[in-house]
């Protein structure tokens, strides 16, 4: 059983596993896919605390088929720039891309893509740029929310 944080804290909500998914039932019985967010604040190459956020977010998604809402900030947001040419290691935007791809949601936050000059430039596949606005309606709305 989880709590309902959205709305009566006293009221538990009953986990249901259905091939190796995840669902909630909510108050009328009616089940629902778990909502992730993550939130990533690290720049992507440097340390590793963005590519750790990314790969849990592709575990869980090819595990678990959550509903996996991405948004970066701070130096975080170059994760999403196109054309990324990293010479050794994890590659940041192919795994955005396969996130995308299979259904995840990755917005980058337009206030910090204005300060680092970015927001016109070409972004990979997928990737949206977003507002504070939305990232607290995600908050809201999801069942965890992930820092990194």
């Amino acid at each position: 059983f989880l709590l309902n944080r959205s709305s009566d804290l006293k009221h538990k909500i009953p986990k249901v596993k259905t091939l190796g998914i995840y669902f909630y039932r909510n108050k009328k019985g009616e089940t629902s896919m778990q909502k992730l967010l993550f939130i990533i604040n690290s720049a992507p190459y440097g340390n590793e605390s963005c590519f750790s956020g990314l790969r849990l977010a592709l575990q869980i998604q090819e595990q678990h088929k959550a509903e996996i809402k991405l948004f970066f900030m701070s130096d975080a947001v170059t994760a999403g720039l196109a054309k990324q040419n990293p010479s050794e290691g994890y590659h940041v935007q192919q795994m955005l891309e396969i996130l995308t791809s299979q259904g995840a949601t990755v917005k980058l936050c337009k206030t910090c893509t204005n300060a680092r000059g970015i927001t016109e430039l070409p972004l990979a596949d997928g990737v949206e740029i977003g507002t504070l606005v939305e990232l607290a309606d995600w908050t809201i709305k999801a069942d965890k929310v992930l820092n990194f």
